[in-house]
Protein backbone atom coordinates (compact mmCIF):
# COMPACT_ATOMS: atom_id res chain seq x y z
CA UNK A 1 0.00 0.00 0.00
CA UNK A 2 1.15 3.02 -0.97
CA UNK A 3 2.28 6.12 1.88
CA UNK A 4 1.06 9.21 2.08
CA UNK A 5 1.90 12.43 4.20
CA UNK A 6 -0.43 14.72 6.05
CA UNK A 7 0.31 18.43 6.59
CA UNK A 8 -0.95 20.78 8.97
CA UNK A 9 -0.16 24.13 9.60
CA UNK A 10 -1.17 27.07 11.94
CA UNK A 11 0.05 30.40 12.18
CA UNK A 12 0.35 31.54 16.18
CA UNK A 13 0.29 30.15 19.44
CA UNK A 14 -3.77 31.21 19.69
CA UNK A 15 -4.57 29.06 16.91
CA UNK A 16 -3.50 25.85 18.86
CA UNK A 17 -5.79 25.92 21.39
CA UNK A 18 -8.68 23.74 20.87
CA UNK A 19 -8.95 21.07 17.94
CA UNK A 20 -7.15 23.71 15.05
CA UNK A 21 -3.90 21.40 14.41
CA UNK A 22 -6.12 17.60 15.26
CA UNK A 23 -8.72 18.82 13.18
CA UNK A 24 -6.39 19.13 10.50
CA UNK A 25 -4.48 16.32 10.98
CA UNK A 26 -7.78 14.02 11.47
CA UNK A 27 -9.72 15.40 8.18
CA UNK A 28 -6.35 14.98 6.40
CA UNK A 29 -6.08 11.49 7.16
CA UNK A 30 -9.52 10.05 6.89
CA UNK A 31 -9.00 11.61 3.33
CA UNK A 32 -6.26 9.66 2.71
CA UNK A 33 -7.15 6.56 4.10
CA UNK A 34 -10.49 6.71 1.87
CA UNK A 35 -7.95 6.94 -0.69
CA UNK A 36 -6.50 4.08 -0.05
CA UNK A 37 -3.20 5.49 1.33
CA UNK A 38 -1.41 4.43 4.05
CA UNK A 39 -0.04 7.00 6.61
CA UNK A 40 2.15 6.00 9.87
CA UNK A 41 2.68 8.12 13.30
CA UNK A 42 5.66 10.03 11.19
CA UNK A 43 4.24 10.23 8.33
CA UNK A 44 1.61 13.19 10.13
CA UNK A 45 3.73 17.01 10.08
CA UNK A 46 2.60 20.15 11.89
CA UNK A 47 4.04 22.83 12.21
CA UNK A 48 3.53 27.03 13.90
CA UNK A 49 4.65 29.13 11.15
CA UNK A 50 3.69 32.12 8.96
CA UNK A 51 1.91 31.04 5.56
CA UNK A 52 3.51 34.12 3.86
CA UNK A 53 7.18 32.23 3.57
CA UNK A 54 8.22 29.50 1.74
CA UNK A 55 11.02 28.36 3.83
CA UNK A 56 9.30 26.57 6.38
CA UNK A 57 11.30 23.78 8.84
CA UNK A 58 8.55 21.18 8.77
CA UNK A 59 7.64 22.40 5.44
CA UNK A 60 11.42 21.52 3.81
CA UNK A 61 11.14 18.31 5.43
CA UNK A 62 8.22 17.20 3.65
CA UNK A 63 9.45 18.10 0.42
CA UNK A 64 13.10 15.76 1.85
CA UNK A 65 10.85 13.52 2.48
CA UNK A 66 8.79 13.20 -1.05
CA UNK A 67 12.26 13.21 -2.59
CA UNK A 68 12.62 9.51 -1.07
CA UNK A 69 9.80 9.02 -3.88
CA UNK A 70 8.02 6.36 -0.55
CA UNK A 71 5.27 8.60 -0.59
CA UNK A 72 2.52 9.04 -3.18
CA UNK A 73 1.10 11.90 -2.17
CA UNK A 74 0.34 14.85 0.34
CA UNK A 75 -2.92 16.01 1.99
CA UNK A 76 -3.47 18.95 2.84
CA UNK A 77 -6.48 20.72 4.56
CA UNK A 78 -6.67 23.81 2.06
CA UNK A 79 -4.13 25.68 -0.25
CA UNK A 80 -3.88 28.61 2.36
CA UNK A 81 -2.57 25.36 4.33
CA UNK A 82 0.52 25.39 2.05
CA UNK A 83 0.66 28.67 1.36
CA UNK A 84 -0.99 32.28 1.24
CA UNK A 85 1.24 33.64 -1.24
CA UNK A 86 -0.25 32.54 -4.79
CA UNK A 87 3.44 32.36 -6.54
CA UNK A 88 4.54 30.40 -3.60
CA UNK A 89 1.32 27.86 -3.87
CA UNK A 90 2.04 27.02 -7.68
CA UNK A 91 5.74 26.48 -6.99
CA UNK A 92 5.41 24.41 -4.18
CA UNK A 93 2.56 21.66 -5.97
CA UNK A 94 5.10 21.48 -8.67
CA UNK A 95 7.83 20.56 -6.72
CA UNK A 96 6.30 18.09 -5.02
CA UNK A 97 4.96 16.88 -8.77
CA UNK A 98 8.54 17.18 -9.94
CA UNK A 99 9.32 14.18 -7.16
CA UNK A 100 6.31 11.96 -7.84
CA UNK A 101 4.29 13.46 -4.89
CA UNK A 102 0.43 14.58 -5.83
CA UNK A 103 -0.77 17.46 -3.40
CA UNK A 104 -4.47 16.78 -2.66
CA UNK A 105 -6.52 19.50 -0.83
CA UNK A 106 -9.56 18.50 1.57
CA UNK A 107 -11.30 21.18 0.84
CA UNK A 108 -10.06 23.14 -2.41
CA UNK A 109 -8.90 21.82 -5.81
CA UNK A 110 -6.64 19.19 -6.55
CA UNK A 111 -6.63 19.37 -10.40
CA UNK A 112 -3.49 19.36 -12.22
CA UNK A 113 -5.20 20.85 -15.85
CA UNK A 114 -4.49 24.57 -16.83
CA UNK A 115 -8.15 25.37 -15.26
CA UNK A 116 -7.34 23.84 -11.79
CA UNK A 117 -4.15 25.79 -11.54
CA UNK A 118 -5.80 28.73 -12.35
CA UNK A 119 -8.59 27.71 -9.64
CA UNK A 120 -5.48 27.03 -7.32
CA UNK A 121 -3.58 30.66 -8.14
CA UNK A 122 -7.30 32.25 -7.37
CA UNK A 123 -7.53 30.89 -4.27
CA UNK A 124 -3.61 31.78 -2.98
CA UNK A 125 -4.55 35.43 -4.54
CA UNK A 126 -7.76 35.20 -2.36
CA UNK A 127 -5.83 33.64 0.56
CA UNK A 128 -3.00 36.69 0.57
CA UNK A 129 -5.33 39.30 0.22
CA UNK A 130 -7.83 37.98 3.54
CA UNK A 131 -3.98 37.87 5.24
CA UNK A 132 -3.91 41.40 4.40
CA UNK A 133 -6.95 42.19 5.59
CA UNK A 134 -6.85 40.26 9.24
CA UNK A 135 -3.27 42.41 10.01
CA UNK A 136 -4.72 45.81 9.11
CA UNK A 137 -7.48 44.94 11.20
CA UNK A 138 -5.38 43.31 13.72
CA UNK A 139 -3.15 46.46 13.83
CA UNK A 140 -7.02 48.50 13.78
CA UNK A 141 -7.78 46.48 16.84
CA UNK A 142 -4.81 47.15 18.75
CA UNK A 143 -4.84 50.80 18.06
CA UNK A 144 -8.57 51.54 19.62
CA UNK A 145 -7.43 49.22 22.22
CA UNK A 146 -4.84 51.96 23.22
CA UNK A 147 -6.53 54.83 22.63
CA UNK A 148 -9.31 53.32 25.03
CA UNK A 149 -6.72 53.60 27.56
CA UNK A 150 -5.39 49.56 27.88
CA UNK A 151 -1.85 48.46 26.96
CA UNK A 152 -2.85 45.68 23.66
CA UNK A 153 0.47 43.76 23.63
CA UNK A 154 3.06 43.40 26.27
CA UNK A 155 3.18 40.94 29.12
CA UNK A 156 5.34 40.36 32.46
CA UNK A 157 7.64 43.34 33.61
CA UNK A 158 9.49 43.06 36.31
CA UNK A 159 7.77 44.54 39.71
CA UNK A 160 4.42 43.23 38.66
CA UNK A 161 2.73 40.46 38.04
CA UNK A 162 0.27 40.00 34.78
CA UNK A 163 -3.04 38.35 34.15
CA UNK A 164 -2.97 36.63 30.71
CA UNK A 165 -6.48 36.30 30.60
CA UNK A 166 -7.63 39.80 31.84
CA UNK A 167 -4.48 41.43 30.59
CA UNK A 168 -3.91 43.19 34.02
CA UNK A 169 -1.00 44.34 35.47
CA UNK A 170 -0.88 44.28 39.47
CA UNK A 171 2.27 45.16 42.03
CA UNK A 172 4.52 42.00 42.85
CA UNK A 173 5.72 44.06 46.43
CA UNK A 174 8.48 41.93 47.09
CA UNK A 175 10.05 42.79 43.14
CA UNK A 176 8.86 46.29 43.59
CA UNK A 177 11.02 46.29 46.37
CA UNK A 178 13.86 45.51 44.46
CA UNK A 179 12.69 48.58 41.89
CA UNK A 180 12.55 51.00 44.35
CA UNK A 181 16.16 50.12 45.43
CA UNK A 182 17.70 50.08 42.14
CA UNK A 183 16.30 53.73 41.32
CA UNK A 184 17.09 54.55 44.49
CA UNK A 185 20.64 53.36 44.01
CA UNK A 186 21.07 55.40 40.64
CA UNK A 187 19.53 58.27 42.18
CA UNK A 188 22.16 58.15 44.92
CA UNK A 189 25.25 57.97 41.55
CA UNK A 190 25.57 54.31 41.51
CA UNK A 191 26.09 53.24 37.76
CA UNK A 192 23.80 49.91 36.31
CA UNK A 193 26.59 47.83 36.54
CA UNK A 194 27.78 48.83 40.73
CA UNK A 195 23.78 47.90 40.96
CA UNK A 196 24.18 44.71 39.47
CA UNK A 197 26.91 44.11 41.73
CA UNK A 198 25.10 44.95 44.80
CA UNK A 199 22.28 43.09 43.98
CA UNK A 200 24.01 40.21 43.18
CA UNK A 201 25.82 40.21 46.41
CA UNK A 202 22.38 40.44 48.45
CA UNK A 203 21.15 37.18 46.35
CA UNK A 204 18.80 39.21 44.20
CA UNK A 205 17.67 37.76 41.17
CA UNK A 206 16.01 38.30 37.96
CA UNK A 207 12.20 37.37 36.89
CA UNK A 208 13.91 34.45 35.46
CA UNK A 209 16.69 33.61 38.31
CA UNK A 210 19.64 34.88 36.74
CA UNK A 211 21.73 37.91 37.31
CA UNK A 212 20.33 41.15 36.65
CA UNK A 213 23.10 42.19 34.50
CA UNK A 214 23.75 46.01 33.86
CA UNK A 215 22.01 46.37 30.23
CA UNK A 216 18.56 44.75 31.86
CA UNK A 217 18.92 47.48 34.96
CA UNK A 218 19.45 50.45 32.62
CA UNK A 219 16.30 49.71 30.19
CA UNK A 220 14.32 49.07 33.75
CA UNK A 221 15.75 52.42 34.63
CA UNK A 222 14.72 53.83 31.94
CA UNK A 223 11.05 52.32 31.28
CA UNK A 224 8.30 54.79 32.46
CA UNK A 225 5.92 51.94 33.39
CA UNK A 226 7.67 52.14 36.35
CA UNK A 227 5.81 55.78 36.97
CA UNK A 228 1.98 54.47 35.52
CA UNK A 229 2.64 55.72 31.80
CA UNK A 230 2.87 53.52 29.26
CA UNK A 231 3.14 53.73 25.22
CA UNK A 232 1.92 52.05 22.61
CA UNK A 233 3.57 52.92 18.93
CA UNK A 234 6.71 53.40 19.75
CA UNK A 235 8.14 50.63 17.71
CA UNK A 236 7.22 48.59 14.78
CA UNK A 237 8.55 45.30 14.16
CA UNK A 238 9.13 44.28 10.55
CA UNK A 239 9.84 40.59 9.57
CA UNK A 240 7.37 37.63 9.62
CA UNK A 241 7.18 34.98 12.46
CA UNK A 242 9.99 32.49 12.18
CA UNK A 243 11.85 35.29 10.59
CA UNK A 244 14.57 37.67 11.70
CA UNK A 245 12.82 40.92 12.33
CA UNK A 246 13.92 44.64 12.61
CA UNK A 247 12.91 46.50 15.23
CA UNK A 248 12.26 50.55 13.76
CA UNK A 249 11.72 53.44 15.89
CA UNK A 250 8.77 55.65 15.02
CA UNK A 251 8.25 58.98 15.74
CA UNK A 252 7.47 59.72 18.82
CA UNK A 253 4.41 62.35 18.43
CA UNK A 254 2.47 59.13 16.66
CA UNK A 255 3.01 56.91 19.75
CA UNK A 256 -0.38 56.70 21.95
CA UNK A 257 0.01 57.35 25.19
CA UNK A 258 -1.72 55.01 27.83
CA UNK A 259 -1.78 56.08 31.61
CA UNK A 260 -3.54 54.08 34.63
CA UNK A 261 -2.99 50.95 33.23
CA UNK A 262 0.31 50.20 34.85
CA UNK A 263 -0.06 51.06 38.76
CA UNK A 264 3.17 53.19 39.42
CA UNK A 265 5.49 52.10 41.57
CA UNK A 266 8.02 55.33 42.02
CA UNK A 267 7.26 58.62 41.98
CA UNK A 268 7.55 61.06 38.75
CA UNK A 269 10.30 63.04 40.83
CA UNK A 270 12.74 60.25 41.24
CA UNK A 271 12.12 58.45 37.72
CA UNK A 272 13.22 62.23 36.71
CA UNK A 273 16.21 62.43 38.75
CA UNK A 274 17.40 59.16 37.86
CA UNK A 275 17.09 60.20 34.06
CA UNK A 276 19.30 63.35 35.14
CA UNK A 277 21.97 61.61 36.86
CA UNK A 278 22.26 58.97 33.48
CA UNK A 279 22.84 61.93 31.07
CA UNK A 280 25.44 63.15 33.07
CA UNK A 281 26.93 59.62 33.01
CA UNK A 282 26.62 59.61 29.59
CA UNK A 283 28.79 62.42 29.06
CA UNK A 284 31.60 61.49 31.21
CA UNK A 285 31.23 57.78 29.63
CA UNK A 286 34.14 57.03 27.58
CA UNK A 287 32.41 54.06 26.12
CA UNK A 288 32.06 56.02 22.70
CA UNK A 289 35.76 57.41 22.44
CA UNK A 290 37.49 57.74 19.65
CA UNK A 291 40.89 55.46 19.91
CA UNK A 292 43.18 57.02 17.14
CA UNK A 293 46.10 54.25 17.96
CA UNK A 294 44.01 51.77 16.76
CA UNK A 295 45.36 50.19 13.61
CA UNK A 296 48.74 51.96 14.08
CA UNK A 297 49.86 50.31 17.43
CA UNK A 298 51.06 46.61 18.15
CA UNK A 299 52.56 44.78 21.14
CA UNK A 300 56.07 45.31 22.57
CA UNK A 301 56.12 41.89 23.55
CA UNK A 302 54.08 39.28 21.25
CA UNK A 303 53.72 42.23 18.18
CA UNK A 304 49.90 41.60 18.46
CA UNK A 305 47.64 43.99 17.03
CA UNK A 306 46.95 46.52 19.94
CA UNK A 307 43.13 48.67 20.21
CA UNK A 308 41.37 50.90 22.53
CA UNK A 309 38.29 49.71 24.43
CA UNK A 310 36.97 51.14 27.19
CA UNK A 311 37.04 49.54 31.21
CA UNK A 312 33.71 49.92 32.97
CA UNK A 313 32.72 52.74 30.38
CA UNK A 314 34.86 55.06 32.51
CA UNK A 315 38.49 53.96 32.03
CA UNK A 316 39.97 54.39 28.79
CA UNK A 317 42.85 52.18 27.95
CA UNK A 318 44.77 50.31 25.21
CA UNK A 319 45.36 46.16 25.31
CA UNK A 320 46.75 43.81 22.73
CA UNK A 321 44.38 41.73 21.82
CA UNK A 322 46.03 38.55 22.38
CA UNK A 323 45.52 38.85 25.97
CA UNK A 324 42.09 37.81 25.32
CA UNK A 325 40.84 34.50 24.59
CA UNK A 326 38.71 33.68 21.60
CA UNK A 327 36.87 30.87 20.10
CA UNK A 328 40.35 30.30 18.12
CA UNK A 329 42.41 29.73 21.39
CA UNK A 330 43.14 30.82 24.74
CA UNK A 331 45.13 34.22 25.57
CA UNK A 332 49.18 34.21 24.30
CA UNK A 333 50.43 37.49 25.67
CA UNK A 334 50.47 38.31 29.59
CA UNK A 335 51.07 42.31 29.20
CA UNK A 336 48.30 44.40 31.20
CA UNK A 337 46.96 47.29 29.45
CA UNK A 338 47.87 50.84 29.17
CA UNK A 339 46.36 53.89 30.31
CA UNK A 340 44.65 55.47 27.02
CA UNK A 341 45.24 58.73 27.30
CA UNK A 342 48.61 58.17 28.73
CA UNK A 343 50.36 56.49 25.35
CA UNK A 344 48.17 58.99 23.05
CA UNK A 345 50.00 62.04 24.87
CA UNK A 346 53.44 60.08 24.43
CA UNK A 347 52.91 59.13 21.54
CA UNK A 348 51.78 62.20 19.36
CA UNK A 349 54.27 64.02 21.22
CA UNK A 350 57.27 62.38 19.57
CA UNK A 351 55.62 62.76 16.69
CA UNK A 352 54.69 66.11 16.70
CA UNK A 353 58.59 66.96 18.01
CA UNK A 354 59.74 65.26 14.80
CA UNK A 355 57.75 66.90 12.39
CA UNK A 356 58.69 70.38 14.03
CA UNK A 357 62.05 69.44 13.50
CA UNK A 358 62.30 68.88 9.90
CA UNK A 359 66.44 69.45 10.12
CA UNK A 360 66.11 65.62 11.18
CA UNK A 361 64.36 64.51 8.16
CA UNK A 362 66.54 66.36 6.12
CA UNK A 363 69.53 64.74 7.46
CA UNK A 364 68.38 61.26 7.05
CA UNK A 365 66.96 62.27 3.36
CA UNK A 366 70.38 63.48 2.57
CA UNK A 367 72.14 60.01 3.90
CA UNK A 368 69.65 57.76 2.11
CA UNK A 369 70.11 59.94 -1.80
CA UNK A 370 73.94 60.94 -1.03
CA UNK A 371 75.41 57.66 0.32
CA UNK A 372 77.76 57.00 -2.21
CA UNK A 373 79.92 59.45 -2.07
CA UNK A 374 82.59 61.42 -4.99
CA UNK A 375 82.23 63.81 -7.14
CA UNK A 376 79.36 63.01 -9.53
CA UNK A 377 79.89 65.61 -11.72
CA UNK A 378 83.46 64.85 -12.19
CA UNK A 379 83.26 61.34 -12.91
CA UNK A 380 80.01 62.14 -15.58
CA UNK A 381 82.87 64.44 -17.15
CA UNK A 382 85.29 61.81 -17.37
CA UNK A 383 83.01 59.19 -19.11
CA UNK A 384 81.79 61.93 -21.88
CA UNK A 385 85.24 62.18 -22.74
CA UNK A 386 86.03 58.55 -23.09
CA UNK A 387 82.66 58.10 -24.58
CA UNK A 388 84.20 60.85 -27.22
CA UNK A 389 87.03 59.41 -27.42
CA UNK A 390 85.83 55.96 -28.11
CA UNK A 391 83.60 57.27 -30.81
CA UNK A 392 86.24 58.52 -32.89
CA UNK A 393 88.08 55.66 -32.92
CA UNK A 394 85.08 53.82 -34.18
CA UNK A 395 85.16 56.32 -37.27
CA UNK A 396 88.91 55.55 -37.85
CA UNK A 397 88.18 51.91 -37.80
CA UNK A 398 85.66 52.64 -40.10
CA UNK A 399 87.71 54.38 -42.39
CA UNK A 400 90.65 51.93 -42.07
CA UNK A 401 87.96 49.39 -43.22
CA UNK A 402 86.59 50.62 -46.18
CA UNK A 403 90.29 51.52 -47.54
CA UNK A 404 90.94 47.85 -47.63
CA UNK A 405 94.91 48.69 -46.58
CA UNK A 406 94.57 46.48 -43.15
CA UNK A 407 93.53 43.34 -42.16
CA UNK A 408 89.77 42.85 -42.16
CA UNK A 409 89.88 40.37 -39.31
CA UNK A 410 91.68 42.63 -37.39
CA UNK A 411 90.18 45.61 -38.02
CA UNK A 412 86.92 43.60 -36.60
CA UNK A 413 88.28 42.37 -33.72
CA UNK A 414 89.28 46.02 -32.65
CA UNK A 415 85.81 47.26 -33.40
CA UNK A 416 84.16 44.49 -31.21
CA UNK A 417 86.30 45.62 -28.14
CA UNK A 418 85.88 49.48 -28.85
CA UNK A 419 81.93 48.44 -29.29
CA UNK A 420 81.59 46.81 -25.50
CA UNK A 421 84.22 49.58 -23.90
CA UNK A 422 81.44 52.08 -25.32
CA UNK A 423 78.46 50.61 -24.27
CA UNK A 424 80.13 50.28 -20.43
CA UNK A 425 80.95 53.67 -20.62
CA UNK A 426 77.34 54.46 -21.79
CA UNK A 427 76.10 52.12 -19.07
CA UNK A 428 78.07 53.69 -16.22
CA UNK A 429 77.17 57.42 -17.76
CA UNK A 430 73.42 56.71 -17.41
CA UNK A 431 73.59 55.15 -13.87
CA UNK A 432 75.40 58.77 -12.91
CA UNK A 433 72.77 60.61 -14.75
CA UNK A 434 70.14 58.91 -13.04
CA UNK A 435 71.95 59.53 -9.55
CA UNK A 436 72.80 63.38 -10.42
CA UNK A 437 68.75 63.51 -11.17
CA UNK A 438 67.74 62.41 -7.69
CA UNK A 439 70.32 64.30 -6.03
CA UNK A 440 69.15 67.39 -7.83
CA UNK A 441 65.32 66.31 -7.19
CA UNK A 442 66.25 65.81 -3.19
CA UNK A 443 67.22 69.71 -2.98
CA UNK A 444 63.72 70.22 -4.31
CA UNK A 445 62.66 67.36 -1.55
CA UNK A 446 64.09 69.29 1.21
CA UNK A 447 62.78 72.78 0.55
CA UNK A 448 59.49 70.96 0.20
CA UNK A 449 59.77 69.32 3.38
CA UNK A 450 60.96 72.54 5.36
CA UNK A 451 58.03 74.19 3.83
CA UNK A 452 55.16 72.02 3.97
CA UNK A 453 56.05 71.16 7.82
CA UNK A 454 56.65 74.59 8.76
CA UNK A 455 53.07 75.21 7.23
CA UNK A 456 51.44 72.51 9.40
CA UNK A 457 53.63 72.93 12.35
CA UNK A 458 50.52 75.80 13.52
CA UNK A 459 47.41 73.38 13.18
CA UNK A 460 49.00 70.39 14.54
CA UNK A 461 47.54 71.26 18.51
CA UNK A 462 44.23 72.19 16.53
CA UNK A 463 43.71 68.58 15.21
CA UNK A 464 40.82 65.95 16.64
CA UNK A 465 41.27 62.19 16.39
CA UNK A 466 40.92 61.59 12.71
CA UNK A 467 43.02 64.58 12.17
CA UNK A 468 46.02 62.62 13.93
CA UNK A 469 44.92 59.33 12.13
CA UNK A 470 45.68 61.38 9.23
CA UNK A 471 49.27 62.79 10.27
CA UNK A 472 49.91 58.66 11.23
CA UNK A 473 48.99 57.77 7.90
CA UNK A 474 50.95 60.56 5.95
CA UNK A 475 54.06 59.97 7.76
CA UNK A 476 53.93 55.78 8.04
CA UNK A 477 53.65 56.01 11.80
CA UNK A 478 54.27 52.61 13.25
CA UNK A 479 53.92 51.89 17.19
CA UNK A 480 54.96 49.13 19.76
CA UNK A 481 54.30 49.52 22.97
CA UNK A 482 53.47 48.33 25.94
CA UNK A 483 52.67 49.56 29.96
CA UNK A 484 56.81 50.13 30.33
CA UNK A 485 58.12 50.15 26.73
CA UNK A 486 57.44 52.97 24.04
CA UNK A 487 58.57 52.65 20.55
CA UNK A 488 57.46 54.69 17.83
CA UNK A 489 58.83 54.25 14.25
CA UNK A 490 58.39 56.96 10.80
CA UNK A 491 58.42 54.98 7.99
CA UNK A 492 57.44 57.73 4.93
CA UNK A 493 58.94 56.17 1.85
CA UNK A 494 56.92 56.10 -1.57
CA UNK A 495 58.21 54.74 -4.60
CA UNK A 496 58.41 58.40 -6.14
CA UNK A 497 60.52 60.90 -5.26
CA UNK A 498 57.27 63.20 -3.41
CA UNK A 499 53.61 62.05 -2.71
CA UNK A 500 50.94 64.35 -2.26
CA UNK A 501 48.38 62.55 0.23
CA UNK A 502 44.96 64.81 0.82
CA UNK A 503 43.09 63.59 4.12
CA UNK A 504 39.93 64.82 5.41
CA UNK A 505 38.94 64.24 9.39
CA UNK A 506 35.60 64.03 10.70
CA UNK A 507 34.80 67.88 10.76
CA UNK A 508 35.34 68.23 7.03
CA UNK A 509 38.96 70.26 6.95
CA UNK A 510 41.42 68.91 4.59
CA UNK A 511 45.03 68.01 5.44
CA UNK A 512 47.82 68.16 2.35
CA UNK A 513 50.44 66.98 2.88
CA UNK A 514 53.49 66.45 0.62
CA UNK A 515 56.92 63.96 2.08
CA UNK A 516 59.89 63.17 0.47
CA UNK A 517 60.99 58.97 -0.53
CA UNK A 518 61.93 58.36 3.08
CA UNK A 519 63.14 55.51 5.35
CA UNK A 520 62.56 57.15 8.02
CA UNK A 521 64.08 56.74 11.94
CA UNK A 522 62.69 55.63 15.09
CA UNK A 523 61.77 57.94 18.47
CA UNK A 524 62.44 55.35 20.93
CA UNK A 525 60.98 55.84 24.50
CA UNK A 526 61.82 54.13 27.70
CA UNK A 527 61.07 55.19 31.08
CA UNK A 528 62.22 59.11 31.09
CA UNK A 529 64.84 58.84 28.16
CA UNK A 530 63.95 59.93 24.59
CA UNK A 531 66.36 59.34 21.88
CA UNK A 532 66.01 59.71 18.00
CA UNK A 533 68.56 57.00 16.37
CA UNK A 534 68.19 56.58 12.49
CA UNK A 535 66.98 53.83 11.05
CA UNK A 536 70.35 51.79 10.09
CA UNK A 537 71.58 51.80 13.84
CA UNK A 538 67.84 51.17 15.42
CA UNK A 539 68.17 48.06 17.31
Amino acid sequence: MKRALTYARVSGPDQTRGTSVESQVKLCTDAALAEGYLVRPEDILTEQFTGSVMDRPVLNKARAIAAAGEHGAVFILAPDRLSRNPIHLLTLIEDFASKGVAVRFVHGVSDDSPEGQLLLFVEGYVARKEREHTARRTMQGKRETALGGRLPVGGPLFGYHYDPITKTRTINEEQAAVVRLMFQMAFDGFSPFLIGVDLTNRGIRGPKGGVLEARSILRMLKNESYVGVDYYGLYRCIGSKGQKRSVTALDPSEAIKITGFTPPIISRELFDGVQERLKMRQAKSYSSRFYFLTGYTRCFSCDGPVSGSCLLRQYPRYRCRCTQSTAKGPATCRESYIPGPDLEEAVWSRVREVILMPELLIAELGDHFRSGGGDTGEAMAALRRDETRLLGEQQRLLQAYRSGAFDESLIESDAAAVKNLLEEKRRALSLLEEQQRREDDTLEVERRVVERCREFSDSLDDLDGHGKRAVLSAFGVQVRASKDDLQITLSVSPECTTIAQTLANSSGHQYSFVVAELRGAVVKKRPRVVEFVPVGAAA
